[in-house]
């Protein structure tokens, strides 16, 4: 089984209702985001993105960062995730060793990846979360404009087999569609109201994958906030208004969009 049929299987399962990450704002069920993914991985695949290509994600461990796992699979590209706190050095080696031909990132995120991505010219397309609207003559694509377009919906052909490269991790050979299964399988005892894991590290990978095989409920971590306190967190709720304050204030710390230019 190719990974992003597990999400599909699990919106199906779940009937739509059943949430899938609890953020500081709200929800995302497992049909939302499924239904999302499929739409950014239309746009992704508008946007030149083949069976076999890398696509980057650089960006905060949130419910979009998990549409955008998906969507890049459903479209058939090979995820390179990068952690939202590497610098600017890591930044910069990822993309010169991956040659990735779009990035998924944000806009706190997009002064340090337009900087980065100066002298790698395989980049051909940059998805933003966070930005108002598109910029730089086509090459930059808003990701809420993306998952919210009203039109295609349906699920994408599977593009490829499980044998195929899927996720490549920081300094490790790509991994295939079936490999990622077995890891998986290992970190299958996975509770109701797990922290969403760590997308970047191949074990924080496989516990995200378990929990959709199990149609759990993720907590995601609060933007900005990284300390014991906060990772001791185990029931965040959208109806808890401390926690939507401490998300809407740290949301408003995002910078300007700058323009992404050639």
């Amino acid at each position: 089984m190719r990974i992003e049929e597990r999400l599909r299987e699990s919106a199906a399962g779940q009937g739509g209702a059943h949430p899938a990450v609890v953020a500081a704002r709200g929800s995302h069920s497992y049909t939302e985001l499924d239904c999302k993914s499929e739409r950014l991985a239309a746009a992704l695949q508008a946007g030149g993105v083949r069976r076999g290509d890398s696509v980057m994600m650089f960006m905060d461990d949130g419910w979009e960062a998990v549409v955008s796992v998906f969507a890049v699979l459903k479209a058939g590209g090979v995820l390179a995730p990068v952690g939202a706190g590497a610098t600017a050095a890591a930044l910069s080696e990822a993309l010169q060793e991956g040659q990735p031909v779009a990035i998924v990132t944000q806009s706190r995120l997009a002064t340090m990846v337009a900087a980065a991505i100066s002298s790698v010219w395989s980049v051909r397309l940059i998805v933003l979360a966070g930005g108002d609207r598109a910029r730089a003559g086509g090459t930059c694509i808003s990701f809420e404009e993306a998952v919210t377009r009203v039109g295609r919906v349906a699920p994408l052909a599977t593009p490829g087999a499980d044998t195929d490269p899927a996720v490549q991790f920081s300094g490790e050979a790509p991994l295939t569609h079936r490999q990622i299964a077995e890891d998986t399988t290992a970190a299958a005892n996975c509770g109701e109201g797990i922290l969403l894991p760590p997308l970047a590290e191949r074990s924080g990978f496989s516990r995200l994958l378990a929990a959709i095989d199990g149609g759990r409920t993720m907590i995601a971590r609060l933007p900005f906030v990284h300390n014991e306190a906060e990772r001791r967190i185990v029931d965040v709720r959208p109806a808890a208004p401390r926690l939507r304050i401490l998300g809407s204030a740290n949301t408003a710390m995002a910078g300007a969009t700058p323009v992404f230019q050639r």
